[in-house]
């Protein structure tokens, strides 16, 4: 692919062949990620016949000359969270403004992150160049004013900060976080795929498979949110800022907005606040706090399993927050 097609290209998944990853890509123009997940705008854009018929694959190595050549709007910011705590509604905010390309759990990015996790045998090295590279390129101005790349991931990516920080040093990013209960009293409801055995080992989590058989869902579940507030608690002293569920919508264009560098205009305010009372799961319909419902809804065995397993890694995120971990950084933008 050459240099005038890439603009109008992008990546969308990443597959493996002969040991090797291959990069699927997708004709989007100037089509922009306004959907609350990635996915969801791959799909708008593959209704499209060109876009369907036309698809293009390339050797991942072929992106390192083009971000030589092409290197995107720079990374401004990343999300990390526990599931179920409002990650979605501030990317979903930050959408709103043209400049800012958001991504909300980018398939290829994640999946390249999967393999570097779980593939031996490749250098660290060899995967950070390959980030940055995908990365660069999803990150192209497809509408001439695109200033800057805000990455909303899955819950799991936290267990692979020490990568992305050796990949994006200097790349301000939040941990958002909620009473631990409440998000398994979500996951009951609708159980997404991190919470469940099989899509990812449970060893990223720290549990071993020997195990699995003796723990209850609940329990399974309390173990995972427990691993992924550990993970940002860790490095939280490392660009870190962990943002509590409560906070929302207001911290997005405030404490996160400065600790992401940006200056916001009242013009901006404005459309992430039209934003936030929108429910972004529910489309169409305007967002209802449900915390009262969730806690009360909650059996005595999640109870149980979130105050055991869960609660005490929250409560240690929540001391380091307390200590000042996560220097707000301000800029501008």
């Amino acid at each position: 692919m050459n240099l005038p097609d890439m603009r109008d290209w992008m990546p969308i998944r990443v597959d493996v062949e002969a040991g090797r990853p291959m990069v699927d890509w997708c004709h989007m123009g100037e089509v922009r990620c306004t959907e609350p997940f990635f996915t969801e705008t791959v799909e708008r854009r593959l209704r499209d016949p060109f876009a369907l018929l036309f698809r293009r694959q390339t050797p991942i190595d072929e992106l390192l000359a083009l971000e030589e050549r092409s290197p995107g709007v720079p990374p401004q910011g990343f999300v990390f969270h526990m599931s179920r705590c409002g990650s979605t509604l501030i990317s979903q905010m930050f959408a709103q403004l043209p400049e800012n390309v958001v991504l909300s759990e980018p398939t290829p990015l994640e999946l390249l992150l999967r393999l570097a996790l779980l593939s031996p045998g490749i250098p660290d090295a060899q995967w950070i160049a390959w980030l940055r590279a995908l990365l660069a390129a999803m990150a192209q101005p497809r509408t001439g004013v695109e200033r800057r790349v805000i990455v909303k991931f899955d819950a799991w990516p936290v267990l692979a900060l020490p990568l992305l920080r050796r990949a994006f040093p200097g790349v301000p990013w939040i941990f958002v976080h909620r009473d631990p209960l409440e998000v398994l009293v979500s996951h009951q409801r609708q159980t997404g795929a991190t919470m469940v055995p099989g899509p990812l080992p449970p060893m990223l989590f720290g549990v071993a498979p020997s195990e699995l058989a003796r723990f209850s869902l609940e329990e399974y579940q309390a173990r995972v949110l427990a691993s992924l507030c550990d993970a940002a608690a860790m490095h939280l002293h490392d660009g870190g800022m962990a943002v509590a569920y409560t906070e929302l919508p207001e911290a997005a264009w405030t404490s996160i907005a400065a600790h992401f560098g940006l200056s916001l205009s009242e013009p901006d305010v404005e459309a992430m606040r039209r934003a936030a009372r929108v429910d972004v799961k529910r489309p169409g319909r305007e967002f209802r706090d449900d915390t009262a419902a969730k806690r009360a809804s909650a059996p005595a065995e999640m109870r149980h399993a979130a105050q055991r397993f869960a609660m005490p890694s929250w409560h240690r995120l929540e001391a380091a927050r307390d200590r000042g971990a996560g220097a707000v950084l301000v800029g501008t933008g």
